[in-house]
């Protein structure tokens, strides 16, 4: 599963895409609520050379994120973040 890093102002963001993106994954029969999907927060990886986006917060970095939320951040397009 891939890790994905993001700017701290757009937790929001994502998190609200993570609910959009789990409310249309398919139940199974008699499933009475939605499907839980979780993973952890670990600390930022800065690559050396690389100078960071301006932010008042160190990045987020999700780790052990499907890769289907990947593809489906990918295909909304709005939300810029590194996979890692």
């Amino acid at each position: 599963m891939p890790n994905i890093q993001f700017a701290r102002e757009l937790k929001s963001q994502v998190m609200e895409a993570q609910r959009q993106w789990a409310s249309e994954l398919p139940r199974q029969p008699g499933q009475l609520g939605g499907t839980i999907t979780n993973w952890a927060e670990g600390p930022p990886v800065y690559t050396p050379g690389e100078i960071p986006t301006y932010s008042d917060f160190e990045p987020i970095r999700l780790l052990g994120v499907p890769a289907e939320f990947v593809a489906y951040l990918r295909k909304l397009g709005s939300i810029p973040f590194t996979e890692n």
